[in-house]
């Protein structure tokens, strides 16, 4: 804890320490306070403020639902089987471009299932599952409607489609049980094809009339 008092760990500047640790602190951060109830982010708060100060951080660091996400997924958590994380004291500056973009998402929503549906490998029946990661594609692009009074972040989208939890599981006999986590694994895939597809139609944009 002495290290971390006065901001970044080697003093007043960051180091390659600091870069290092970045990723495991992060994740210690979300995961303690969710899984465990302890809130590092409170013991830590001078290095996280330094961190999220720096501009090239706040461009590339991770947010707790993503961290909270992974941990669920892996070990089959259900939402409220975890205390859910107090709200981020700090939210990086997020360019107006990505409401933008979350808004004309929502605008041509119809058109933007059919071109991925077409173009993009998945199979028709799936469409209704491309429009659910579409529709929260652009919810989470929608910044503003995450922040409360106070202009403090609140939890964005969870994931669709998690894997189901334990209990759920324990409920179901063997044969559905697997059945359950393959269907849930299938719609995933296609929703990973469904933001591939989006993430490349975006980065050609004269492909775009396609």
């Amino acid at each position: 804890k002495p290290y971390f008092d006065h901001g970044f760990i080697a003093g007043n500047q960051i180091s390659l320490a600091d870069v290092m640790i970045a990723p495991a602190i992060e994740r210690l951060a979300a995961n303690l306070v969710t899984f465990r109830g302890y809130d590092l982010r409170e013991k830590l708060a001078p290095w996280f403020d330094a961190m999220e100060e720096l501009p090239a951080y706040g461009a590339v660091m991770g947010d707790p639902e993503t961290h909270n996400t992974v941990v669920r997924q892996l070990f089959g958590l259900k939402k409220d089987e975890a205390h859910l994380p107090p709200p981020p004291q700090y939210i990086p500056v997020t360019p107006g471009g990505a409401e933008e973009a979350g808004q004309c998402l929502k605008n041509n929503l119809d058109a933007v299932v059919a071109d991925a549906v077409k173009n993009s490998g998945v199979s028709e029946e799936d469409a209704d599952v491309v429009r659910v990661y579409l529709q929260t594609l652009a919810d989470s692009l929608n910044f503003s409607s995450f922040l409360d009074s106070d202009g403090v972040g609140s939890v964005r989208p969870m994931s669709p489609h998690p894997r189901p939890s334990m209990q759920e599981l324990k409920e179901l006999d063997d044969e559905a049980a697997e059945a359950a986590v393959k269907l849930a694994a299938r719609k995933r895939a296609v929703g990973a094809a469904t933001i591939a597809f989006v993430r490349n139609r975006v980065s050609a944009p004269r492909d775009m009339s396609a």
